[in-house]
């Protein structure tokens, strides 16, 4: 099974879900699609260059419709 964060909201959840996993065995994994994407890898790239000078601050935001229901 496949989790993005939080995993769970207390540590009785992840042990349930350890537990489940074990049970059926299952593989149980915590993911963050959004950091491992091309895009995100080479603005972290581009920043760590040096290019446009040294960075003090990075805000990063994402405008996506998560749960968005026409």
């Amino acid at each position: 099974m496949y989790v993005e964060k939080p995993l769970a909201n207390s540590i009785a959840e992840c042990d349930l879900m350890v537990k489940a996993a074990r049970k059926y065995n299952r593989v149980a994994q915590v993911g963050q699609q959004q950091r491992s994407g091309a895009h995100w890898q080479e603005a972290m790239a581009f920043m760590k260059s040096g290019k446009i000078g040294k960075l003090r601050k990075v805000n990063v935001w994402g405008n996506f419709n998560y749960g968005v229901t026409q």
